[in-house]
Protein backbone atom coordinates (compact mmCIF):
# COMPACT_ATOMS: atom_id res chain seq x y z
CA UNK A 1 0.00 0.00 0.00
CA UNK A 2 3.04 2.35 0.52
CA UNK A 3 3.77 1.99 -3.15
CA UNK A 4 0.42 2.56 -3.87
CA UNK A 5 0.27 6.16 -2.43
CA UNK A 6 -1.92 4.80 0.78
CA UNK A 7 0.63 4.01 3.30
CA UNK A 8 -1.72 4.45 6.52
CA UNK A 9 -3.29 0.88 4.92
CA UNK A 10 -0.19 -1.30 6.33
CA UNK A 11 -2.54 -3.20 8.52
CA UNK A 12 -4.27 -4.14 5.95
CA UNK A 13 -1.33 -6.27 4.18
CA UNK A 14 -2.13 -9.94 4.77
CA UNK A 15 1.43 -10.59 7.13
CA UNK A 16 -0.55 -8.01 9.19
CA UNK A 17 -3.72 -9.53 9.28
CA UNK A 18 -2.16 -13.37 10.09
CA UNK A 19 -0.35 -11.40 12.58
CA UNK A 20 -3.32 -10.00 14.41
CA UNK A 21 -5.33 -12.68 13.96
CA UNK A 22 -2.81 -15.15 15.90
CA UNK A 23 -2.33 -12.73 18.72
CA UNK A 24 -6.81 -12.28 18.96
CA UNK A 25 -6.74 -15.85 19.24
CA UNK A 26 -3.86 -16.41 22.06
CA UNK A 27 -4.38 -13.78 23.80
CA UNK A 28 -7.94 -12.49 23.18
CA UNK A 29 -6.78 -9.36 22.91
CA UNK A 30 -4.96 -7.00 19.85
CA UNK A 31 -3.16 -3.96 20.13
CA UNK A 32 -1.80 -2.51 17.17
CA UNK A 33 0.04 0.32 17.62
CA UNK A 34 -0.04 3.09 14.45
CA UNK A 35 -3.44 1.83 13.72
CA UNK A 36 -4.60 5.16 12.36
CA UNK A 37 -1.21 7.00 12.86
CA UNK A 38 0.09 9.88 14.85
CA UNK A 39 -1.35 12.99 13.31
CA UNK A 40 -5.25 11.15 12.26
CA UNK A 41 -5.16 9.66 15.96
CA UNK A 42 -4.52 13.40 17.48
CA UNK A 43 -7.65 14.83 15.37
CA UNK A 44 -9.76 11.74 16.66
CA UNK A 45 -8.55 12.52 20.18
CA UNK A 46 -9.03 16.53 19.55
CA UNK A 47 -12.28 15.86 17.92
CA UNK A 48 -13.88 13.40 20.54
CA UNK A 49 -12.51 14.92 23.30
CA UNK A 50 -15.51 17.34 24.21
CA UNK A 51 -18.60 15.33 23.19
CA UNK A 52 -19.01 12.96 25.86
CA UNK A 53 -22.69 13.26 27.04
CA UNK A 54 -22.80 10.62 30.13
CA UNK A 55 -21.19 11.70 33.38
CA UNK A 56 -20.14 8.87 36.18
CA UNK A 57 -19.87 11.68 39.01
CA UNK A 58 -20.25 9.19 41.64
CA UNK A 59 -17.53 6.50 40.55
CA UNK A 60 -14.53 8.65 39.40
CA UNK A 61 -16.06 11.68 37.31
CA UNK A 62 -15.94 9.48 33.94
CA UNK A 63 -17.09 10.62 30.76
CA UNK A 64 -18.66 8.52 28.39
CA UNK A 65 -20.51 8.75 25.24
CA UNK A 66 -21.86 6.54 22.84
CA UNK A 67 -21.44 7.34 19.19
CA UNK A 68 -22.24 6.20 15.63
CA UNK A 69 -20.43 8.87 13.69
CA UNK A 70 -23.27 9.70 12.09
CA UNK A 71 -24.43 12.80 14.60
CA UNK A 72 -24.75 15.49 12.14
CA UNK A 73 -25.11 17.89 15.25
CA UNK A 74 -20.87 16.66 16.17
CA UNK A 75 -19.95 17.32 12.25
CA UNK A 76 -17.63 14.11 13.12
CA UNK A 77 -15.15 14.11 10.61
CA UNK A 78 -11.94 11.69 12.05
CA UNK A 79 -14.46 9.37 13.76
CA UNK A 80 -16.14 8.26 10.87
CA UNK A 81 -12.77 7.21 9.42
CA UNK A 82 -11.72 5.73 12.23
CA UNK A 83 -15.06 3.41 12.73
CA UNK A 84 -14.59 2.30 8.83
CA UNK A 85 -10.86 1.34 8.96
CA UNK A 86 -12.21 -0.82 12.45
CA UNK A 87 -15.07 -2.49 10.15
CA UNK A 88 -12.91 -3.19 7.47
CA UNK A 89 -10.12 -4.68 9.94
CA UNK A 90 -12.63 -6.82 11.00
CA UNK A 91 -13.78 -7.80 7.54
CA UNK A 92 -10.45 -8.56 7.02
CA UNK A 93 -9.76 -10.83 9.75
CA UNK A 94 -12.77 -13.28 9.63
CA UNK A 95 -11.00 -15.41 7.14
CA UNK A 96 -7.66 -15.71 10.11
CA UNK A 97 -9.81 -15.95 12.71
CA UNK A 98 -13.34 -18.08 12.45
CA UNK A 99 -14.60 -16.68 16.31
CA UNK A 100 -15.18 -13.52 13.71
CA UNK A 101 -16.88 -14.81 10.57
CA UNK A 102 -20.23 -14.57 12.79
CA UNK A 103 -19.87 -10.75 13.15
CA UNK A 104 -22.26 -8.68 10.81
CA UNK A 105 -22.46 -5.61 12.25
CA UNK A 106 -21.04 -3.46 15.48
CA UNK A 107 -22.32 -0.66 18.27
CA UNK A 108 -22.12 2.32 18.34
CA UNK A 109 -18.43 3.56 19.47
CA UNK A 110 -17.62 3.94 22.97
CA UNK A 111 -15.52 7.28 23.68
CA UNK A 112 -14.22 8.12 27.46
CA UNK A 113 -12.47 10.24 28.91
CA UNK A 114 -11.31 9.32 32.69
CA UNK A 115 -10.11 11.86 34.63
CA UNK A 116 -9.73 10.23 38.11
CA UNK A 117 -10.34 12.65 41.35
Amino acid sequence: FSAAGQPEYWWVMDESIKTFASALRTRNFVVIDGFLGNTKTKDLRNETGQSTTYTMENVRGDYVGWFSGDEKKHNWRMLPEYLSKVDTLITEMKEQCDELKAIDSRSNAMLACYPGK
